[in-house]
Protein backbone atom coordinates (compact mmCIF):
# COMPACT_ATOMS: atom_id res chain seq x y z
CA UNK A 1 0.00 0.00 0.00
CA UNK A 2 1.39 3.36 -1.11
CA UNK A 3 1.43 6.15 1.51
CA UNK A 4 -0.19 9.37 -1.21
CA UNK A 5 -0.07 12.18 1.19
CA UNK A 6 -2.93 15.27 1.29
CA UNK A 7 -5.33 11.54 0.48
CA UNK A 8 -7.96 11.00 3.54
CA UNK A 9 -8.41 7.29 5.11
CA UNK A 10 -11.43 5.83 5.17
CA UNK A 11 -11.90 5.03 8.73
CA UNK A 12 -14.32 2.94 10.78
CA UNK A 13 -15.11 4.09 14.69
CA UNK A 14 -15.99 0.99 16.74
CA UNK A 15 -17.14 1.12 20.14
CA UNK A 16 -16.85 -1.75 22.60
CA UNK A 17 -18.84 -2.01 26.05
CA UNK A 18 -16.35 -4.45 28.12
CA UNK A 19 -17.74 -6.62 31.01
CA UNK A 20 -17.41 -9.65 32.85
CA UNK A 21 -18.95 -13.20 32.99
CA UNK A 22 -21.65 -11.69 35.54
CA UNK A 23 -22.63 -8.80 33.04
CA UNK A 24 -20.64 -6.31 35.27
CA UNK A 25 -19.44 -3.11 33.59
CA UNK A 26 -15.17 -3.54 33.32
CA UNK A 27 -14.38 -0.90 30.70
CA UNK A 28 -14.66 0.74 27.20
CA UNK A 29 -12.56 0.28 23.93
CA UNK A 30 -12.93 2.84 21.35
CA UNK A 31 -11.30 1.72 18.59
CA UNK A 32 -10.26 3.33 14.71
CA UNK A 33 -9.97 0.46 11.82
CA UNK A 34 -9.33 0.62 8.48
CA UNK A 35 -11.25 -2.95 7.99
CA UNK A 36 -14.25 -3.43 5.96
CA UNK A 37 -17.45 -2.90 6.47
CA UNK A 38 -17.77 -6.94 5.85
CA UNK A 39 -16.59 -7.47 9.50
CA UNK A 40 -18.90 -6.96 12.33
CA UNK A 41 -17.76 -4.63 15.34
CA UNK A 42 -17.97 -7.59 17.40
CA UNK A 43 -15.30 -9.48 14.89
CA UNK A 44 -13.07 -6.25 15.27
CA UNK A 45 -13.26 -6.35 19.11
CA UNK A 46 -12.10 -9.81 18.98
CA UNK A 47 -9.06 -9.24 17.26
CA UNK A 48 -8.07 -6.38 19.21
CA UNK A 49 -8.83 -8.27 22.08
CA UNK A 50 -6.36 -11.16 20.68
CA UNK A 51 -3.90 -8.27 19.02
CA UNK A 52 -3.75 -6.95 22.75
CA UNK A 53 -3.06 -10.32 24.30
CA UNK A 54 -0.26 -11.13 21.78
CA UNK A 55 1.49 -7.24 22.43
CA UNK A 56 1.33 -7.98 26.45
CA UNK A 57 3.39 -11.74 25.71
CA UNK A 58 5.79 -10.02 23.16
CA UNK A 59 6.19 -6.56 26.04
CA UNK A 60 6.74 -9.53 28.51
CA UNK A 61 9.37 -11.27 26.68
CA UNK A 62 11.16 -7.99 26.22
CA UNK A 63 11.06 -6.43 29.46
CA UNK A 64 11.30 -9.12 32.47
CA UNK A 65 14.53 -9.90 31.87
CA UNK A 66 14.68 -12.41 28.37
CA UNK A 67 16.46 -9.75 26.82
CA UNK A 68 14.91 -10.89 23.07
CA UNK A 69 16.55 -8.39 21.04
CA UNK A 70 19.77 -9.30 22.37
CA UNK A 71 19.49 -13.43 21.23
CA UNK A 72 21.64 -14.39 19.11
CA UNK A 73 20.66 -17.95 17.95
CA UNK A 74 22.27 -18.71 14.34
CA UNK A 75 19.60 -21.15 13.48
CA UNK A 76 15.75 -21.02 13.31
CA UNK A 77 15.45 -24.37 15.59
CA UNK A 78 17.52 -22.89 18.25
CA UNK A 79 15.59 -19.44 18.50
CA UNK A 80 12.20 -21.76 18.59
CA UNK A 81 14.01 -23.84 21.40
CA UNK A 82 14.66 -20.45 23.55
CA UNK A 83 11.32 -18.85 22.74
CA UNK A 84 9.46 -22.10 23.72
CA UNK A 85 11.31 -21.82 27.08
CA UNK A 86 10.70 -18.13 27.47
CA UNK A 87 7.13 -18.96 26.86
CA UNK A 88 6.84 -21.53 29.61
CA UNK A 89 8.85 -18.97 32.13
CA UNK A 90 6.18 -16.71 30.97
CA UNK A 91 3.32 -19.03 31.59
CA UNK A 92 4.38 -20.07 34.97
CA UNK A 93 4.36 -16.39 35.68
CA UNK A 94 0.86 -15.83 34.60
CA UNK A 95 -0.08 -18.51 36.54
CA UNK A 96 1.22 -17.18 39.84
Amino acid sequence: MKVQPDVALTLRLVVVRLTDTHGKFIGRWTLLTNVSNELTSAEVARWYYWRWGIESFFKLLKGAGHDVEKWLQRSAGALLRRLLIASMACVLVWRL
